[in-house]
């Protein structure tokens, strides 16, 4: 997802001085409901998706948690590979 941005940062920054309905914040949230639509975040090794799940962590019940935990460090580990 980062990468994405990152990469065409240019073309964000055309939509922004356009100053229309759009701007790449909206743009950047439409992209992450789409993702999260069609994909199941709990996989992916996005490090945008990763740091979504650590942020929520503290609101996982107790005995969810080392599930939840596991999962980011599988895809820590992915993405590192």
């Amino acid at each position: 997802m980062i990468i994405f941005f990152k990469k065409d940062r240019l073309s964000w920054e055309v939509v922004d001085d356009r100053a229309q309905m759009l701007n790449s914040d909206a743009l950047l949230e439409l992209i992450c409901k789409i993702v999260k639509k069609h994909y199941d975040i709990e996989t992916l090794c996005d490090p945008w998706f990763i740091m979504d799940r650590i942020d929520e962590i503290d609101y996982v019940p107790k005995n969810k948690a080392q599930e939840k935990i596991l999962g980011i460090i599988e895809s820590l580990v992915e993405y590192g590979k």
